[in-house]
């Protein structure tokens, strides 16, 4: 569960910086217009009131601005529908700054602007931001007044999203009336026509709503799966006040469950958030949180400084329900520290605030009851109106069951007739059938003589047909002969060529350890001239170790008898153990080796056949270094990307060396196989190297291709599965 929050987090985080950036490119579109049109006028209004508009949530202070702006010069305009507006949105700036009289303030000013107007449209919206601020203030029957008279205007006008937008804000006031049945009633019906219009901020408002229900009622699991789509929905449309407050759900139900870190993870992130949009509000929620964290984990002094912080806030904004969180949580911090005094002393403001909070909750209670009788009586309205529909489509069911019990009557008759007019035909069309049989009986023998002739003329036809295909057939039957010749041919030069080839390759060690062994027994050999002599000899003993190892290989190859053994190797140490092994030679030859690792140590750790992979690259070095006359050698490799995203590991071999021509490219994979036959007997090799490589990266599930022209070098490439060690 915590690993999916931590996705949730950083998958949003980038989702978030997305769409902002999008967000900010329109109005810097919007405010580059602005800068364009200097004239004082309405559409100069218009384009401020946008620009806010585009700003809320994304940047309030600047909301602000342009909102001033607008209004001022709508005031000097005179323009009474671009006054309303500016006063709307700053309603919005000082309700997001918790600044409650100063938004109701400029909510009222907008809708008698609007009333004047008659734009019935923006009258709902009003209602509606009026009704959450007293809504917030406590007093439910206004805030329920203001609802359903938006609620009405939305129904008249047909606007699905405010309908809903109001149906969940009185589901929010009898939630708050701890009535959740009729609460769950409202935000269903909200819920069925958010996602009818696809309103996502709207479907993330009743999924916090509807979390809260099962947080109150003690269903925590549930809870937390509502808060999550919450999260995923506010993350996926950029609500900067909808996240933190998400998260601060997330992070209570984690404290409740004692998932400390994960907690505080969320109430962390929610901070941040809050902190760079100045939502105190969310910012003192947060700071309870974590104080109520750090208390539960006895670590009390950073408890009672988050405590102190929130209590701030919730004093500054009159917060009652916060400040008794707040009392109640230091009266326990101070006496966990034994400081009973001060510990008395906030338990004593704590009672006063629950006492009128608990007046407060007999006013609610009475005004719960106004709401459930309201409630009552519109679903009895509610429930009249849907038994008239009943009554309306049972009447037409019964018509349209008449109107099918006609079709189906009329369907039979004209069955019926048909049946009939069929009957008639048939008793004719067996009168025709017996005339005409009679007729074929005279005519019959005639037809049996036409058949016959007819049948004897294809038989000729098809005789002299096979006839000729019989003659294409030894033609193309010849052809392949002489292709089946010429391959056995070809294969028997090859089988010829590296005879000849092993048994000068045999020949030459074994010359040199025959060779240098009786020289060793001359007995006025210096020591600096026998340890010479001892290095041939055991150097010639390699070479044709080598030689019988590469027949056996080709050999367990050819008959499937190497078994593979994958098992976790660091790429890195094995291509710097091949190249300290090859650093040597490549000096000698006064050529330069490079080598070039393209993953740290632990990402290029995989699972695979150390030994096959250390035999295909040791093949590949010795043929680069064996061609290579001047120029380098360079060993490395890269991590890439299929068609269908699965990822591979490239390993190459690449040399400045004398190339391979684009005819040979392909026959050097082939055993007893080599380019050009003079220059291999000079360098030595029998052509098993490639074949075998190519067979041993077969094993790994790979695959060896090659790049390169004639004189210009080559890069042999090595493509593997890139199977990391998890």
């Amino acid at each position: 569960m915590k690993i999916r929050i931590f996705i949730i987090i950083f998958l949003g985080a980038i989702s978030i910086s997305t769409k902002l950036n999008a967000q900010i490119v329109e109005v810097d579109s919007l405010e580059y217009i602005l800068k364009q049109h200097i004239d004082q006028d309405t559409v100069r209004v218009n384009l401020l009131n946008e620009i806010a508009l585009k700003l809320f949530r994304v940047n309030n202070d600047k909301l602000f601005e342009y909102a001033t702006q607008s209004n001022a010069l709508a005031n000097k305009l005179s323009f009474a529908r671009g006054k309303a507006k500016s006063l709307f949105l700053l309603g919005l700036y000082w309700q997001m700054k918790a600044e409650i009289p100063k938004a109701l303030k400029y909510y009222n000013k907008s809708l008698e602007y609007y009333k004047e107007l008659g734009n019935k449209k923006r009258i709902a919206f009003c209602l509606n931001n009026i009704g959450l601020i007293y809504k917030t203030k406590g007093n439910y029957s206004y805030a329920l007044e203001c609802f359903r008279q938006s609620l009405e205007i939305a129904k008249e006008l047909k606007s699905k999203q405010t309908i809903a937008y109001c149906l969940n804000n009185i589901g929010t006031i009898y939630k708050y009336q701890e009535n959740y049945p009729v609460a769950l009633d409202y935000y269903q019906k909200s819920l069925k026509i958010k996602k009818e219009i696809n309103d996502k901020r709207g479907i993330l408002e009743n999924f916090i709503n509807v979390g809260k229900i099962y947080k109150m009622q003690g269903d925590y699991l549930l809870a937390l799966e509502y808060y999550q789509k919450s999260l995923k929905i506010s993350e996926e449309i950029n609500d900067k006040f909808e996240i933190p407050l998400c998260l601060n759900n997330i992070g209570e139900i984690n404290l409740i469950q004692g998932s400390y870190d994960t907690a505080l993870k969320c109430f962390l992130k929610s901070l941040k958030i809050n902190d760079s949009i100045g939502n105190k509000e969310e910012i003192s929620i947060s700071f309870y949180y974590m104080a109520k964290l750090y208390f539960e984990t006895n670590r009390y002094e950073k408890a009672l400084n988050y405590n102190l912080k929130s209590l701030s806030l919730t004093k500054e904004h009159e917060i009652l329900e916060g400040q008794a969180k707040n009392y109640q949580l230091l009266s326990k911090i101070y006496n966990a520290t034994k400081k009973y005094k001060k510990a008395y002393q906030s338990l004593l403001l704590y009672k006063e605030l629950s006492d009128s909070m608990f007046n407060e909750n007999n006013v609610k209670k009475i005004t719960s009851l106004e709401l459930l009788y309201k409630y009552n009586e519109e679903k009895k309205i509610s429930d009249l109106e849907q038994q008239k529909k009943d009554i309306v489509y049972a009447e037409e069911i019964k018509q349209q069951k008449r109107l099918i019990n006609i079709f189906i009557f009329g369907f039979l008759i004209a069955i019926s007739i048909i049946f009939l007019v069929f009957r008639l035909f048939t008793i004719k069309k067996k009168a025709n059938i017996i005339l005409h049989q009679k007729n074929e009986k005279i005519l019959l023998q005639k037809d049996v003589i036409l058949l016959q002739k007819q049948d004897l003329e294809n038989k000729t036809e098809e005789l002299f047909q096979h006839n000729e295909h019989l003659d294409e057939m030894v033609d193309k039957r010849t052809a392949e002969l002489v292709i089946s010749k010429q391959k056995a041919e070809e294969s028997d030069k090859l089988k010829t060529e590296f005879i000849r080839n092993l048994s000068h390759e045999i020949r030459t060690p074994m010359n040199g350890i025959l060779g240098f062994s009786n020289i060793l027994n001359k007995p006025n050999l210096t020591a600096e001239k026998r340890k010479q002599y001892i290095d041939i000899i055991q150097n010639s003993g390699r070479n044709l170790m080598l030689i019988i190892d590469n027949i056996l290989e080709i050999s367990k190859l050819e008959t499937k008898q190497i078994i593979v053994e994958n098992k976790q190797v660091c790429l890195n140490k094995l291509l710097v153990k091949l190249f300290n092994a090859f650093e040597e030679k490549a000096k000698k030859k006064k050529i330069e080796l490079y080598l070039k690792k393209a993953l740290p140590n632990h990402e290029s750790t995989i699972i695979t056949d150390s030994i096959l992979l250390n035999k295909i690259l040791s093949n590949l070095l010795e043929n680069a270094l064996k061609f290579t006359l001047e120029g380098f050698v360079e060993l490395g490799y890269k991590l890439v990307k299929t068609h269908d995203h699965a990822s591979q590991l490239e390993i190459y071999v690449k040399d400045t060396g004398i190339g391979i021509k684009p005819e040979s490219q392909q026959t050097i994979f082939s055993s007893f196989s080599q380019e050009e036959k003079g220059l291999s007997r000079n360098v030595g090799g029998i052509g098993l190297g490639l074949p075998i490589a190519k067979e041993n990266a077969k094993l790994l599930g790979g695959k060896i291709t090659l790049k390169s022209e004639k004189g210009k070098g080559a890069i042999f490439l090595l493509t593997i599965p890139y199977n990391p060690v998890i």
